[in-house]
């Protein structure tokens, strides 16, 4: 039987490695999460035989082995004079003391990502799953703050504060308001570098009361507890941080932006760090995929590109750039907007 391939024959042959690859896929997650789970990464921080590791995990070593091979396979570990060793590149997120540790952040994600795949067809035909708690409670931040914490350290703050220094009123800038910030991290940066800044962090109470003890003794960072939905701080700043806080927004986001324009001096400045789909809400697939569940379970916590900044537009902002940020997860846009005309 002969076959008509619209495509080249070389990518055809690339269809059928990224249709392996995505095989290999829940393979791959599953050996990282054992490997999490008995605690792999810390018995190969200084090196350990397969002998070694099994003595210590009861485990047998010629079935041990496999799996050993299957982490040096994807780059976890490495295979040096018989003894195995946890991957310089990857150390510092996968062992529990060290101040970059994601253990806790991808376990987390795992749950709520991975959670109800086998009911895709359910979810198709509209069955309503089981009742379950609201997926971005109060407590939930409270008891996230740990893992937020690390996962701005090991890969947030420095996109993020590169980005919020490209604000136009920058320089002269004083008071900063870090909306739902979820930890002290980014906060830090900014003072350490900017040590004539006063950063205020606006989180739930819950996760306001686990962020205090790291700012409680530094003068120019505040910590102010409450819901953004009920109550605002009743002060005005020079620049309002939003990154990745913006989707618990309940009702109009346009009533509430206004609410953050009327927060703003006179030369304030509001920026916007938050994913964007695009191409009819297809990509990219870092946010497609990844929040693919909890859109199934009607939980959808993405907007669409320009959607924010028509949104402050319509709340009388004043558009001054936007544009798309790479990260380690995904793109994102920037939109800096202004409360009033620069030359004001």
């Amino acid at each position: 039987m002969n076959h008509t391939f619209s495509k080249s024959k070389t990518e055809n042959v690339d269809a059928v490695a990224q249709l392996f690859d995505w095989l290999h896929a829940p393979i791959r997650y599953a050996l990282l999460e054992w490997a999490i789970d008995e605690q792999i990464f810390e018995h190969c921080k200084a090196g350990m035989s397969c002998k070694t590791i099994a003595e210590k995990t009861n485990f047998k070593p010629e079935k041990l082995a496999g799996l050993l091979n299957a982490l040096v396979s994807m780059g976890l570990l490495e295979l040096k004079n018989e003894c195995y060793h946890s991957a310089l590149n990857f150390i510092a997120y996968l062992t529990q003391q060290s101040e970059f540790c994601l253990l806790p952040t991808l376990k987390s994600l795992a749950k709520l990502r991975h959670a109800g795949l086998d009911k895709l067809s359910e979810f198709a035909r509209g069955v309503a799953p089981q009742a379950e708690p609201p997926l971005f409670d109060a407590e939930h931040w409270g008891k996230s703050t740990k893992s937020l914490r690390a996962f701005h350290k090991a890969c947030a703050v420095e996109v993020q504060f590169s980005t919020l220094k490209t604000a136009p009123n920058w320089s002269e800038a004083k008071t900063i308001l870090d909306l739902g910030a979820g930890s002290d991290i980014l906060a830090q940066a900014i003072i350490t570098e900017f040590p004539d800044k006063h950063v205020s962090l606006f989180d739930v109470s819950q996760a306001a009361a686990q962020i205090q003890p790291y700012v409680a003794d530094i003068d120019n960072i505040s910590m102010l507890a409450g819901d953004y939905n009920v109550s605002l701080p009743d002060q005005s700043f020079d620049l309002i941080w939003a990154s990745m806080s913006l989707y618990f927004v309940k009702g109009d986001l346009v009533g509430f932006l206004k609410k953050l324009k009327n927060m703003l001096n006179e030369n304030g400045c509001f920026v916007s760090f938050h994913e964007a789909l695009t191409d009819q809400k297809t990509a990219p697939e870092q946010h497609i995929i990844g929040r693919l569940i909890p859109t199934l379970k009607d939980r959808n916590y993405s907007f669409e590109l320009g959607y924010i900044q028509q949104a402050a537009l319509k709340a009388g902002f004043i558009h001054h750039s936007s544009r798309s940020i790479p990260t380690a997860f995904g793109p994102f846009e920037l939109d800096i907007l202004m409360a009033n005309p620069l030359n004001k």
